[in-house]
């Protein structure tokens, strides 16, 4: 026992550590996605500026880019001249298509500035509200009732210390502050800065000139091709990105530059279709490619591509990232969950051994034992008078119980009918029990096929099974529940429905260390796990394993 113990505490020791290795990585990953979309929202706001004559112009794209990516659902800017006394003016409302705001906007012509945003209460620092209905100051804020607005966030653009414009979102749900997001939003505010200081410093500022200002200032790499794929503008991320200086970029053929020799037969068909027709079908995409420096070497990296208007006709705008550390960091991510993974049905089957081992224990020595005090028991009786015999069979009946409640236990612990004849007529116990126990109805349905071909498929699949119909009984509240085992040629398909109250979809992710346990075993047999649910109407889990074996003909238990 003290070898066993010793032996569990090193497993789980171990598991602990890679647990921590695999928190780090999320946490790393994490930290890298939410750079990738501030990064994204950068470039895509710049680009939106770069074509844009006004903030009138640009507005309405920037406030869909920053409500669909932050998840907000009202984007507003307002405009602010230091000339005038009258306040702020709404430049564009942008809201979810979903969302009815009829009454928002006639709230809004009504009241053209929202509450806190008059000349004299003007504020450079940005201001973060996670529910305006338990601000004093905002609580009867009267363009937030007509749609019920809980979450804002406001941020003022300043240009040489002097607020130009005010930028704020909301939504209909208590949202607490995000840095993240203020990170985010803050970058697209920077930019809007920018193009509201170009305007005013050189009102007549020529449009090629101001966006190639935001071309060379760009983060990513960013070159543009003419229609016949000579290269017209390289920037100077392009060039430490490439290690190509700018003169020896300019007026050569994008295919030379950047792509390697067995891709550019590929490439050469995209750039043909953009040469007859100005068009490409991956404007407006992200996609992950391969590309060469100056000196042949090769390297993943993420291209974009958009087209951008200028005086002599559309040029093809290409940003390129280098994608190295992001693939990496997948790998390293993707080995962790590996390991994780392994580790867990390890778990698993070392905690089924040790189950199987307690259940003989308790079969072999205990109940053994019990039966054996019958047997003594029985042979007094008729030695004894009635008083005593009556005590005595008391005293058997006491004993009977605790030999039932032994073989409930062994049965519990590891039934032995899952390793002898298997999965088909374990489920079929554990439906009777769960039945008995809470009192439930269960229909069970077992089509004809093979059965795992391992003991750990085996254990893993009932197991899920078991721990997703108490989770029906418990905690969704269900009345009947529907299991349905499909054995197919080479994979079975579990099936366990339920009529309880049901979940949000999104809410099925993050709904305990259950479902996510039973995922994760799935996925380390090859397996997988769907779930659909909707509120009150129940929840229906797809579970599926690869299998060989032997045909077993069909069972149907009904309740």
């Amino acid at each position: 026992m003290d070898k066993a113990g010793s032996s569990r505490r090193g497993l789980r020791a171990g598991l602990a550590r890679n647990v921590g290795d695999y928190l780090e990585i999320a946490i790393e990953r994490t930290e890298h996605k939410q750079a990738e979309v501030r990064a994204t929202l950068q470039d895509a706001a710049a680009r939106v500026l770069a074509q844009s004559d006004t903030l009138a112009e640009a507005a309405a794209p920037i406030l869909q880019l920053l409500c669909q990516s932050l998840d907000w659902e009202v984007g507003e800017i307002w405009s602010v001249d230091s000339q005038q006394q009258s306040g702020p003016n709404l430049v564009r409302l942008w809201t979810r298509p979903s969302l009815d705001v009829s009454s928002l906007h006639l709230a809004r012509q009504t009241l053209t500035i929202p509450r806190g945003l008059g000349q004299a209460d003007l504020h450079p620092a940005p201001v973060w509200i996670a529910d305006i209905a338990a601000d004093p100051a905002m609580a009867r804020e009267p363009e937030a009732q007509p749609i019920g607005s809980h979450g804002m966030f406001r941020l003022p653009v300043s240009v040489h210390g002097e607020i130009r414009a005010i930028l704020q979102v909301a939504c209909r749900e208590v949202r607490q502050e995000d840095a993240a997001a203020v990170a985010c939003m803050s970058s697209v505010g920077v930019l809007i800065g920018q193009f509201l200081e170009r305007q005013g410093s050189v009102p007549q500022q020529r449009d090629s000139a101001r966006k190639a200002h935001l071309f060379e200032g760009a983060l990513d790499a960013l070159l543009a091709i003419d229609r016949s794929g000579i290269v017209v503008a390289f920037n100077s991320a392009a060039s430490e990105l490439f290690c190509y200086r700018r003169e020896q970029a300019l007026g050569h053929e994008l295919l030379d530059l950047i792509v390697p020799a067995r891709m550019r037969e590929q490439v050469l068909a995209e750039v043909t279709r953009y040469r007859a027709s100005g068009e490409s079908p991956r404007i407006g995409q992200r996609f992950d490619a391969v590309v060469m420096r100056s000196d042949g070497s090769e390297f993943p990296a993420e291209v974009g591509l958009a087209l951008v208007g200028t005086g002599s006709g559309n040029l093809l705008v290409i940003c390129v990232s280098d994608a190295s550390a992001r693939l990496q960091s997948q790998r390293i991510v993707q080995r962790s969950q590996e390991r994780l993974r392994a580790l867990m049905t390890e778990l698993v089957l070392v905690e089924e051994r040790e189950r199987r081992r307690l259940a003989v224990d308790l079969h072999d020595g205990l109940s053994q034992t019990i039966a054996l005090v019958k047997v003594k028991l029985s042979a007094l009786r008729p030695d004894l008078g009635e008083p005593l015999a009556r005590s005595l069979d008391e005293i058997v009946g006491l004993v009977e119980q605790a030999d039932g409640s032994a073989r409930s236990i062994t049965f519990e612990l590891s039934p032995p009918v899952l390793h002898d004849l298997g999965l088909g007529p374990a489920l079929e116990w554990l439906v009777e029990n769960l039945r008995t126990r809470y009192g439930i109805e269960i229909a069970l349905e077992v089509a004809g096929g093979p059965e795992p071909a391992d003991e750990k498929t085996r254990v893993i699949l009932f197991r899920s099974i078991r721990e997703l119909l108490i989770n029906a009984a418990k905690h969704a509240r269900a009345r009947c529940v529907q299991v349905r085992l499909e054995r197919q040629a080479d994979h079975l398909d579990a099936v366990v429905a339920d009529d309880g109250i049901g979940m949000q979809p999104f809410e099925a992710e993050v709904k305990g260390s259950g479902l996510f346990s039973i995922q994760e075993r799935m996925a380390s047999v090859g397996g997988s796990m769907r779930i659909d649910s909707e509120p009150g109407r129940g929840t229906r889990v797809h579970l599926r394993a690869p299998t060989e074996g032997r045909q077993r003909p069909a069972r149907r238990s009904e309740p």
